[in-house]
């Protein structure tokens, strides 16, 4: 598995979530990371593949209590804020430009909550998988694009075919 991969997924249903929350059923999502099966309506959907990707990856790398703890906050979230480094959205990758309680400089993320005073983000964190951690603006890089810079991803196992 590439840490890109899964961000990528990450960000996917986090984006969606924030921006078309009226098309997508939170509790279904919910529902299906708990119970680790994707309803069969849905698997052939792009949000069953994207689900389906992230019970496999996270069952193997950790993170489901996590990622279902920022997904709980996602009705009280913001889509976006304007701050002084620019605007920032839910789901655009970052990276740690200072230590995060455990997570070291270079750990890669994408943005999970976003309100007035407090931003969190879902991280990779080797050992743990995905962590959810606040942070604040000084301490990370909000990367713009939609892909992470390959160049700076390390492989973790084998990637998926």
């Amino acid at each position: 598995m590439l840490i890109r991969d899964l961000m990528l997924h990450l960000k996917s249903l986090l984006w969606c979530l924030a921006k078309d929350s009226k098309r997508y059923n939170l509790n279904l999502i919910m529902d299906s990371l708990n119970s680790r099966q994707v309803p069969e309506s849905i698997q052939r959907t792009p949000l069953g593949r994207n689900l389906l990707f992230l019970i496999d990856e996270l069952a193997c790398c950790g993170g489901f209590p996590d990622v279902l703890s920022a997904l709980k906050k996602i009705p009280k979230c913001e889509c976006s804020i304007d701050t002084p480094m620019g605007p920032i959205e839910m789901g655009q990758y970052l990276v740690t430009i200072k230590k995060i309680e455990q997570l070291p400089v270079g750990s890669y993320g994408v943005i999970s909550f976003i309100s007035k005073d407090r931003l969190m983000g879902l991280f990779y964190s080797e050992g743990a998988g995905i962590v959810e951690k606040k942070f604040k603006m000084d301490q990370i890089k909000i990367i713009k694009g939609t892909l992470i810079d390959l160049s700076t991803i390390k492989c973790l196992g084998t990637e998926k075919q």
